[in-house]
């Protein structure tokens, strides 16, 4: 038998630690021990890599913008259809305008459209934006 108990472990532990008892090595272990917890939840959640937003997704963000300022934000979950019918009942002016808008999203995001469509969508954002400052 090789004799290492708990009284030896103190007695080992004070030589480095001064003056111990087994309460405070327990309370020094479990800090150890949270610290290295919080140290790797740290880097875990520092390395979570937000996806980049694409074309298609910003320009929607865009028309979403600007219809926010003028109170007609869209609800979470809410697909693009549904909020262009929103918008067009609450703004019958600029129903037109949405639904251009929304038709090319929903080419380029939901359907896999062709640059081009990137391109239509943008430009129907642009007019969209255009046309709400003027009826605004």
């Amino acid at each position: 038998m090789v004799g290492y108990n708990p009284d030896m472990q103190v007695t080992l532990i004070a030589r480095y630690l001064g003056d111990v008892d087994q309460k405070r090595v327990g309370m020094i272990m479990l800090t150890v021990l949270f610290s290295m917890l919080a140290a790797i939840g740290g880097l875990v959640l520092r390395k979570r890599a937000v996806a980049p937003l694409s074309k298609a997704d910003r320009a929607f963000l865009q028309f979403c913008q600007v219809l926010a300022r003028q109170k007609l934000d869209r609800h979470v979950g809410e697909g693009p259809n549904d909020y262009c019918r929103r918008i067009s009942e609450a703004r019958p002016d600029l129903a037109s305008a949405a639904q251009r808008v929304t038709d090319a999203y929903v080419r380029q995001n939901y359907i896999g459209g062709e640059v081009n469509d990137v391109r239509e969508l943008r430009s129907a954002v642009r007019a969209f934006r255009l046309r709400s400052l003027a009826a605004g």
